[in-house]
């Protein structure tokens, strides 16, 4: 069984991903989730999530001639017991690994479902970040706990009036190391 702290810290290193309008601070689009990996601001997610934030910009940018950016979006909870929400733009710069040379006889994709962003600005809260286990820790069928905001706007809603009710917090999933392979 997990620890409550660790859940509410994996909680508080994952954030959605998606479209502020330029100048805004408000989400216009969620796409995905992310985790914070690094108090710098260092923010992984995967590559089609990146790829539907870019395709949303071309797409409303054409639809209403606005410009929009990438940005991350949280909750925090204040000392006071309240959340408060915050956006940050992410540096339009990108890390995205992929195989230089694939290996003779090598059939698989040869592009990494992985993309790092760098939050552009000072937050004014800390970040909270996840820290990467050693893999040769990992046992077979140890339980893992995942967050993330699935299906965009839909786990991540702002708007008490929206009919399915406000939602800030990332859900959490549960489940078990099914293939542990080192190299």
């Amino acid at each position: 069984m997990f620890d409550k702290q660790i859940l509410n810290h994996i909680k508080g290193c994952t954030v959605a991903i998606g479209l502020i309008g330029k100048g805004s601070s408000f989400p216009f689009q969620i796409c995905g989730s992310g985790f914070i990996v690094s108090p710098k601001g260092y923010v992984m997610t995967a590559a089609h999530v990146s790829d539907a934030c870019l395709d949303a910009i071309a797409k409303w940018r054409a639809a209403f001639r606005f410009e929009f950016e990438r940005a991350v979006f949280f909750a925090k909870r204040a000392p006071d017991g309240k959340f408060h929400f915050y956006a940050a733009r992410i540096e339009p710069r990108v890390f995205r690994p992929s195989m230089i040379q694939k290996p003779q006889g090598y059939s698989m994709p040869d592009d990494i479902d992985v993309v790092v962003y760098n939050i552009g600005q000072k937050t004014e809260v800390p970040l909270d970040h996840l820290e990467t286990a050693d893999p040769s820790d990992i046992e077979m069928y140890e339980e893992v706990a995942m967050a993330s905001y699935p299906n965009g706007s839909q786990s991540m809603n702002w708007a008490a009036n929206s009919g399915i009710g406000r939602r800030i917090s990332p859900v959490i999933q549960f489940g078990r190391v099914g293939n542990v392979k080192y190299q």
